[in-house]
């Protein structure tokens, strides 16, 4: 430590002399900033801020790539998002047996894009019906407890999907 520093780190001190405190930091990509703030009490259990004490920021190069990790971590959460809400649903689906009963091997596989999962979870007949005939079906008559398993289970897979047209 040089001799400026000292100086510095000792009129620091003397301005905190035996008061409370608190040092504020954020934290960015490029940059690093810093506040110490010196605090006066205002009842017993509260304080109020006093006193700028020292204040700064230091900005560097920052990373590359560093909005495409980003882009990457979002389309992670958001497949993973979308995995635990399908589990959740199949699980719940059958519970409510508008959806056959899965092996427990399906239950724990990590990657349903490995295979068709709604083939394993619904009879051939059902599965050979379009989905959206079956909603409009629904809203005039009473369709199975199937028929309305894969009604739900189509809503669900293709909810916050966005078409682009061009």
């Amino acid at each position: 430590m040089n001799k400026v520093q000292e100086i510095e780190y000792k009129k620091i001190r003397e301005k905190l002399a035996d008061r409370e405190y608190r040092i504020g930091l954020d934290l960015g990509v490029g940059s690093i900033g810093y506040v110490v703030v010196s605090l006066k009490e205002c009842n017993d259990l509260s304080y109020l801020p006093e006193d700028i004490i020292l204040s700064g920021s230091r900005i560097f190069k920052s990373s590359i790539g560093a909005v495409e990790r980003r882009e990457f971590r979002l389309q992670r959460n958001s497949h993973r998002h979308h995995r635990e809400r399908m589990r959740f649903l199949w699980q719940l689906l059958a519970e409510k047996q508008l959806a056959l009963q899965s092996s427990k091997d399906l239950e724990k596989k990590e990657n349903s894009a490995d295979c068709e999962t709604s083939q394993k979870r619904f009879p051939i007949n059902i599965l050979k019906e379009d989905p959206y005939i079956l909603r409009y079906k629904a809203l005039e008559e009473k369709l199975s407890l199937f028929q309305l398993g894969y009604v739900l289970y189509h809503i669900a897979n293709h909810s916050n999907t966005a078409y682009e047209n061009t």
